[in-house]
């Protein structure tokens, strides 16, 4: 059942259009307001089309917010103003892209194409692609804050022991020919002589390190690829 159904053939005017002054005071006057309740199926409680590509199905224009979905306490979950999207806070962000002059900011923000924004405050980013700086620099502005690298199984970063000058192997898929494998000496062990290097390597496969004879110092990897 449609509780409301509005057409006009005419391109000039609008199927529905609603006007309300309220006194002042007022704190919850609407100029429309649409209420539906389904047991079942696809119902809602608005809903606008248009076929003519140079008009919006719904248009709304005022001096303050222009629009504002709340969750059922409330909170504002998508504030649209006059001077663009607002602010979005929410648990979960899921969609092709976000781009935002102000902050975003949410739980988890999920995103296969573009993501954008003046600030973005997130618990977690999920993405489908690379996420590229195409200006600036990468900046942890907090004392203490930093990089971190998940370590396991072909991963990025790791440790190992070196052999004196027998080929260590490290087992990752994540080198490549290009990769730039960078070192640093964790715990010293037999007789070191600050010597480690890449010996040998099988793009997605693995790579070899030797050191110094009798160094079986614990050496830390971390591999980068050139942009």
């Amino acid at each position: 059942m449609t509780t409301v159904v509005a057409t006009n053939a005419d391109p000039n005017l609008p199927a529905v259009q609603a006007v309300q002054s309220p006194s002042s005071g007022s704190t919850d006057c609407h100029a429309v307001a649409a209420t539906v309740k389904a047991s079942s199926g696809r119902a809602s409680a608005v809903s606008a089309v248009s076929t003519n590509t140079a008009a919006p199905a719904l248009l709304a224009r005022g001096a303050g917010t222009i629009l504002d979905v709340q969750k059922s306490d409330g909170t504002s979950v998508l504030s649209v103003g006059q001077s663009g999207l607002g602010e979005i806070t929410a648990t979960a962000v899921v969609a092709t892209s976000v781009a935002a002059s102000g902050e975003v900011s949410g739980g988890t923000v999920v995103s296969s194409g573009a993501l954008t924004g003046g600030a973005l405050t997130v618990t977690t980013i999920a993405g489908t692609g690379d996420a590229t700086i195409t200006s600036g620099d990468l900046i942890a502005a907090t004392a203490g804050k930093g990089l971190k690298v998940k370590e396991g199984s072909n991963a990025r970063m790791g440790t190992g022991t070196l052999n004196g000058t027998t080929e260590v192997v490290i087992a990752t898929t994540a080198v490549t020919a290009n990769s730039r494998i960078f070192y640093s000496f964790q715990a010293v062990g037999g007789t070191p002589l600050g010597i480690i290097y890449t010996f040998a390597r099988t793009p997605g496969v693995s790579f070899g390190v030797k050191g110094a004879a009798t160094d079986t110092s614990t050496f830390a990897w971390m591999i980068v690829e050139p942009a």
